[in-house]
């Protein structure tokens, strides 16, 4: 997504596209090595294969660091608060792929059941929160400052709203990591309610965003995507406001820790704010990019409810395995649940990306209006590319742009993403039409008729 994104974002070509596409090569046996071999410790040739891929895994995140951040910096728009965002969530991820890397190579001298209890709850907890608050969280509220303005039509989140949550939110979590790892050594009440301050910015981050952006105020586009992504915000609320009241839930059960209610909480987190921000964006994006009509992609309806209420499931019955025996079975069958409302967009996805658009009727008027779709209007007024140039959309110079993005895109949008003033360019595309129609209108032919004789 952010090979796709950044640079349309930034209106630049991505950086050394071939170095981007040799990412995947590298990264996709990398990571099979490493988790294959996570299976077979302490086995001394899959350590040593395993600590390889890890070391190729970090390279490759380097790598993509890299591109993203040269990218960025050959553009001349000027610096956006959000980027600042995706540079911290840079920042974060290779941290969590080189903690990674360590926690692998240490995990071969664990052994037993209390030393796999005593390891688990020293890094677990700091070595997930760095992979999911670090890189995926923080990327997740970056990119969506730039996105949903964009493409639904939210409100735009104010520079000092976007820079006050940039440093609550990365504070939070670096007090989280620290103090979550002080309080496992130290037993010290001072790093426990350093910790439940951590999370409570962590929260206070999110419920900030989602009022700046009018997620649930604000009457945007609506399409398929947009009720995964409203359900992604409610979840990222619930799933931080659980971890919040985590020790109230310890202290009613008399425990020290609640593996199964830190499970849910984490549960609601990935699948509930991660994924389902995942499978909303991507719904929307690849049809976009396929040039795809709406009429040409399911309504994703299934997997919507599917993922939901495999989601409430695990996260109730998960806590209430704490207290009851049946709650496992329960649990288990949510993932039966999740894994089929996946699959059921993934087959979407790829089926969307072997599509080709339905070709454009005989293009008759077209009303210059902001709903208007950009490859409609240029196919009807072609005077109005200089345009479009003039306002900065280069894009529609690149005949495969125009067949493809272009089809789904709207004036509106495309004024939101550059940020240009919608009447100012409605009106000058309706002046090149109207001159370029009066330009190329010929005068009816004459006709002579002799008279006879």
């Amino acid at each position: 997504f952010a090979y796709q994104a950044i640079p349309r974002f930034k209106f630049v070509p991505l950086w050394r596209p071939r170095l981007a596409c040799a990412t995947l090569w590298a990264m996709a046996p990398a990571l099979a090595v490493r988790a294959t071999a996570d299976l077979f410790l302490p086995n001394r040739a899959w350590l040593a294969a395993g600590t390889m891929a890890g070391v190729v895994e970090w390279a490759v995140a380097a790598a993509f660091v890299l591109i993203i951040v040269q990218t960025i910096r050959q553009s001349k728009q000027p610096a956006e608060p959000y980027e600042r965002f995706l540079i911290a969530a840079l920042g974060w991820m290779l941290v969590a792929f080189a903690f990674d890397l360590w926690v692998f190579t240490q995990t071969a001298g664990v052994s037993g059941y209390r030393g796999w209890v005593s390891f688990i709850g020293r890094i677990d907890a700091p070595w997930r929160d760095l992979q999911l608050l670090g890189f995926a969280g923080t990327m997740i509220l970056g990119v969506s400052q730039r996105f949903l303005p964009f493409i639904y039509g939210f409100r735009e989140v104010p520079a000092p709203t976007s820079n006050r949550v940039l440093w609550l939110w990365n504070l939070s979590i670096a007090g989280n990591i620290a103090a979550y790892s002080l309080l496992v050594q130290t037993k010290m009440v001072v790093c426990g309610v350093a910790l439940e301050l951590s999370v409570l910015g962590l929260l206070a981050s999110v419920a900030v965003l989602v009022h700046a952006f009018g997620v649930f105020s604000v009457k945007v586009d609506s399409d398929r995507s947009l009720p995964f992504i409203r359900a992604a915000w409610v979840w990222s609320m619930v799933a931080l406001a659980l971890f919040a009241l985590m020790p109230v839930y310890t202290a009613s059960k008399g425990l020290v820790f609640s593996h199964a209610y830190f499970g849910g909480y984490r549960h609601a987190f990935t699948l509930g704010f991660v994924s389902m921000m995942i499978v909303g964006v991507s719904s929307k994006i690849v049809p976009v990019l396929c040039g795809l009509s709406p009429t040409q992609v399911s309504t994703l309806r299934a997997t919507f409810w599917l993922i939901n209420i495999g989601n409430c499931m695990r996260v109730t019955f998960q806590i209430l395995t704490d207290s009851y025996a049946w709650a496992y079975p329960v649990m288990a069958a949510s993932a039966w649940i999740e894994v089929t409302g996946l699959a059921i967009w993934a087959v979407d996805l790829w089926r969307a990306m072997g599509r080709r658009p339905v070709p454009a009727g005989a293009c008759g008027e077209v009303p210059l209006t902001l709903t208007a779709r950009v490859a409609d209007v240029v196919a009807a007024y072609p005077e109005t590319i200089p345009v479009f140039l003039q306002f900065g959309f280069t894009m529609i110079a690149n005949p495969l742009m125009r067949r493809t993005v272009a089809r789904s895109v709207t004036l509106e949008q495309v004024c939101r993403l550059r940020r240009v003033d919608c009447a100012e360019l409605l009106s000058a595309l309706r002046h090149a039409a109207t001159t370029g129609r009066g330009a190329n209108r010929r005068p009816d032919q004459l006709v002579k008729i002799s008279g006879i004789g």
